[in-house]
């Protein structure tokens, strides 16, 4: 439901039930993760996207590539590189620090 609404231009409502799901009590797996961080890109929320990716590093969801990649693109899209992110979790996907890199040099 959050990608659904994310890939529909309504970020900010995939933000509102990503909350509301998390305020319930539900926990986010990876993929829900990945599309919380995509629709925080999109809509550019950068301080919910740092309560999340707290969340997916204390959960250990920082191994999965696309929770990773959807990392790398938000903080590219608010051309920030936050301290906190740290790319030791994505070092072994190389392929995403290149995409990092591209895309903070197209900025």
């Amino acid at each position: 439901m959050i990608g659904g609404l994310d890939q529909n231009g309504k970020s900010e409502e995939a933000l509102i039930v990503f909350v509301r799901m998390v305020k319930s009590g539900v926990v986010p797996n990876p993929s829900t993760s990945t599309c919380a961080v995509s629709a925080c890109a999109n809509a550019l929320s950068f301080s919910l996207s740092l309560q999340i990716h707290g969340h997916v590093f204390m959960s250990g969801f920082c191994l999965s590539g696309f929770v990773c990649a959807s990392l790398i693109l938000f903080y590219a899209n608010c051309k920030r590189i936050e301290p906190k992110f740290s790319m030791k979790q994505c070092i072994g996907m190389w392929s995403y620090v290149q995409l990092f890199c591209s895309l903070w040099l197209k900025l």
